[in-house]
């Protein structure tokens, strides 16, 4: 089912309406998918307006409002298929926000390889959108207004792992499982979080990005309060991540 399912995703992604539909029945009736109404209309809605018949039938029930999202998949813990280069643009935008921010680009890269694959106008199911995946209240934070320019959105997404980097005092494996799940998540289990897409995350960016501590600014952020009792190994999964 997961093949078939990032078969479709790459021939809907690449315009095919068919495909499109297909992921549309699954993320609305939750066929091996998590059930997910408005990915579920975004994906009708692009089939529909690719000429297939009976998506065109079904988006006359469709509320208004719902699905006006870009619509794009992304199986949820699945490893990454393989590690691309990054495009010449971004590694450049990236050695340069990432070098004035004293963050290693590598590690950047490496989290916008498992975020995005390198695509500017990727968003997920939980709102998260661009190179690296910011959510709404985490643009906002950092000072991010437009999150699908490139420059922006890397910005945003660097001074968030400067931040989780000294926040965590240097621990890589923690301040990655704070930029998937929320360094609350963090907090709270004292440790990298027991949520299956958390622990497939990290283990994907370790697969790219093999350091396990990275320098940081001592005076940006008083250190995480349960940073002494913290365990940077992954746990047993459990619940899906929630931000914060």
């Amino acid at each position: 089912m997961a093949a078939k399912r990032l078969s479709d995703c790459e021939a809907a992604e690449q315009g095919d309406p068919n495909a499109a539909f297909r992921l549309a029945r699954r993320y609305l009736f939750g066929v091996g998918v998590s059930r997910d109404r408005r990915l579920g209309t975004a994906w009708l809605r692009a089939a529909a307006s690719r000429g297939h018949s009976e998506a065109r039938r079904m988006v006359h029930y469709v509320p208004g409002g719902m699905g006006r999202i870009r619509p794009w998949c992304r199986p949820g813990g699945a490893p990454v298929r393989g590690i691309t280069a990054p495009p010449a643009e971004i590694a450049r935008l990236v050695d340069g926000i990432a070098a004035r921010h004293g963050v290693d680009p590598g590690l950047v890269l490496a989290v916008i390889q498992a975020e995005s694959a390198f695509r500017t106008d990727a968003v997920s199911p939980k709102d998260a959108a661009g190179l690296m995946q910011l959510i709404p209240d985490t643009a906002e934070r950092f000072g991010v207004s437009d999150v699908f320019d490139p420059a922006q959105n890397i910005t945003g997404g660097v001074r968030y792992l400067r931040w989780l980097l000294a926040y965590f005092q240097g621990d890589v494996t923690l301040a990655l499982a704070g930029y998937n799940a929320g360094e609350g998540a963090v907090d709270r289990y004292r440790g990298v979080p027991p949520y299956e897409e958390t622990q497939n995350y990290i283990r994907v960016i370790r697969r790219i990005y093999n350091p396990t501590f990275h320098p940081y600014d001592q005076n940006l952020v008083d250190p995480s309060p349960a940073l002494a009792g913290a365990a940077a190994e992954l746990p047993r999964s459990g619940k899906s991540p929630k931000k914060g």
